[in-house]
């Protein structure tokens, strides 16, 4: 299957596939601030809120990295 434009995205909530990094990885799309996960320390950017955006459905972690396409997640039967 083709990588579809990102910008076309459903923005729902919706667990999708999203090309990051060239990684196929489970995102989906929260209206939510989104802050690093890096909250102690002197982590560059910790603490940091991201606004709307991506967020990894395996950990929660926000991406960072741009998405460069995005395609459907199969269910499985």
């Amino acid at each position: 299957m083709t990588w579809l434009s990102i910008d076309e995205a459903p923005e729902d909530g919706t667990v999708i596939i999203g090309l990051v990094n060239g990684d196929e990885v489970e995102i989906y799309w929260t209206d939510e601030d989104r802050h690093c996960m890096l909250a102690y320390g002197n982590a560059p950017g910790a603490g940091t809120g991201f606004g709307r955006g991506w967020v990894d459905e395996l950990n929660g972690l926000v991406v960072i990295d741009p998405v460069d396409g995005w395609k459907p997640k199969e269910e499985k039967p």
